[in-house]
């Protein structure tokens, strides 16, 4: 098979992976030259258990009349699933690291599909553009011209793509996005050099041989290596980049190492009592942004001169207090996330692990039984794949006529998603409720009162508020 390019892009109802969902998503198949070889482009209908965040109702302006005629969340994020995993892809678009491959992740999973085979399986990877503006804006300014907002260097698509005459149509429609991030990714290939260079801190390996050619603070062979780490979220303050201390690999979390920021003023206030209070480290995954660069002459004259200054101070210190950065390594590197009670079936994809080989037997035996009519088995190998069994097979209207527990089960689950109060909302990995019919009906009245809205965003706003309250009546 000859490697493809597949940009992307998602809309959805809200930004929480676990219990919202996609309503738009477009792509265009490219060879790797950047010629156009296909275009994808699905509405999805609506979930009855979603309640629609208003601030992405007015973000994508999609009307509910038309995901009310769409098809259904288990049809789209199968095809999705299926073009992401056809053989020799590279999937990629515009934060799609950041934002949209996790929520299309959380989507497979609550589909049953693999949720991680289009990351490395069939010669399948990703790629993301935005880290790599970050590092043309810094290095090849030359092949942009880079919009600013209130006198300041903006990287977001919809600005890059006004000035620079992109694409047409409006922003945030999934495809109008795509054709941007295709044209987007035709300025950055003309300097070709740094275009490969930059698409090779995709590769786990290449990235990873990398860093152990990175300088080192100590002369004592330790892995401490010095790098300035490149990402558009450190923002215009800093010009998107830190300097960072490498601490080493994570004792639990597969593939991950944890830097230290040496631009931190608090750092040199830290003590063993009081520095996990006080100081800022990132993970970072081999093979995904941000990107971790040689501490080179050039990259330190992009720093703003207090940030240079507090780098040196912080090197010193550093150099100074082995003993302390000892056990801030340790402490970081054997760090977890806090687990929480009650999570939610849908929320349980980094909580619970991967599937074992019995439940994937029983789940494509279970894709057979929502492509017939016969009805799945009530053994269920583990009580998350039954929750999730049910719930889909409520979404695509799947329970027998004659199971009236299940229907009733799945009825008042729906119920419960809609008049729950925020207090007894599902809660997802990392604590957050889902999003309660209350808590949209307020943002909506506070949305409403802001005079700079345009007739469409109006428009969607009495929409969702009728949708909500039809709901809850």
């Amino acid at each position: 098979m000859v490697k493809t390019y597949l940009f992307y892009d998602i809309e959805t109802t809200g930004i929480n992976k676990c219990f919202d969902q996609v309503v738009q998503f477009a792509a265009i198949r490219t060879d790797l030259n950047l010629n156009e070889i296909a275009r994808y482009e699905y509405l999805v209908k609506l979930r009855p258990d979603v309640i629609p965040s208003p601030q992405a109702a007015i973000t994508h302006l999609i009307s509910l009349d038309r995901l009310t005629h769409a098809e259904s969340e288990y049809a789209v994020i199968s095809k999705i699933h299926d073009l992401l995993n056809q053989a020799d892809t590279i999937s990629l678009g515009y934060n799609t690291l950041g934002f949209d491959d996790e929520f299309l992740r959380f989507s497979f999973y609550r589909n049953l599909l693999e949720p991680y085979s289009h990351q490395y399986a069939n010669g399948c990877s990703r790629m993301d553009l935005y880290p790599m503006v970050a590092m043309y804006y810094l290095y090849c300014p030359k092949v942009l011209k880079w919009p600013e907002i209130e006198g300041k260097p903006s990287l977001r698509l919809e600005n890059l793509s006004a000035l620079n005459q992109l694409a047409e149509g409006q922003a945030h429609d999934a495809m109008v996005d795509v054709e941007a991030t295709v044209a987007l990714a035709k300025c950055l290939m003309r300097e070709k050099a740094t275009w490969d260079y930059l698409c090779d801190y995709f590769i786990k390996r290449e990235d990873k041989n990398r860093l152990i050619k990175l300088p080192r603070l100590f002369d004592d062979g330790s892995q401490s290596f010095l790098a300035m780490m490149v990402a558009g979220e450190m923002g215009t303050k800093v010009n998107y980049q830190a300097p960072v201390l490498f601490l080493g690999e994570h004792y639990h979390y597969k593939n991950q190492t944890v830097w230290l920021r040496l631009d931190q003023e608090s750092l040199q206030q830290a003590t063993l009592a009081d520095f996990s209070e006080l100081i800022w480290v990132k993970n970072k995954k081999y093979g995904e942004p941000p990107f971790v660069l040689p501490l080179t002459e050039k990259r330190l004259a992009k720093m703003q001169g207090d940030q240079l200054a507090l780098y040196q101070e912080n090197k010193n210190w550093a150099l100074n207090n082995k003993a302390l950065l000892k056990e801030i390594r340790e402490h970081y590197l054997d760090y977890k996330y806090p687990e929480h009670d009650n999570v939610d079936a849908m929320a349980l994809l980094y909580q619970s692990g991967f599937y074992n080989y019995r439940e994937k037997n029983w789940i494509e035996h279970f894709h057979g039984y929502l492509a017939s009519e016969q009805f799945y088995d009530d053994a269920v190998p583990s009580q998350r794949l039954q929750v999730l069994a049910d719930r889909l097979a409520g979404y695509e209207n799947k329970i027998p006529p004659n199971d009236t527990h299940r229907q009733q089960e799945f009825d008042r689950y729906v119920n419960a998603c809609w008049q729950s109060q925020e207090k007894a909302a599902r809660i997802d990995y990392r604590g957050e409720g889902a999003l309660t019919a209350e808590r949209v009906l307020a943002d909506i009245a506070q949305l409403e009162m802001n005079g700079e809205l345009s007739t469409d965003q109006r428009d969607r706003l009495v929409e969702l508020k009728a949708y909500i309250l039809e709901k809850v009546e």
